[in-house]
């Protein structure tokens, strides 16, 4: 959905699912950074109308998310938390 202040429309949906992210703005220009699931860890930018599939976010193996984004002087900065996932080993005797 878009909003201008007044009046509400449809928008296109984002190629990927964006879990557990929040929407930044550069340039004026909503972004989109990673998903927890499904370990997605690419950027989208809307441009005229659509959303716009580009390189993924640099530092990261697997995925990002979690994370609170702050848009200031055509810049993003991302605040988070660092999220470890244990693996367990089930041996049967």
């Amino acid at each position: 959905m878009g909003f201008d202040g007044s009046t509400t429309k449809t928008e296109p949906a984002a190629n990927y699912q964006h879990y557990q992210t929040s929407l930044g703005s550069w340039s004026n220009v909503p972004v989109s950074i990673g998903g927890y699931t499904p370990n997605i860890k690419n950027v989208e930018h809307f441009e005229n109308g659509a959303w716009m599939v580009k390189e993924d976010f640099p530092f990261v193996t697997t995925y990002i998310s979690s994370y609170s984004v702050v848009s200031f002087e055509n810049a993003l900065f991302l605040f988070g938390k660092l999220a470890l996932v244990l693996q367990t080993t089930y041996i049967a005797c």
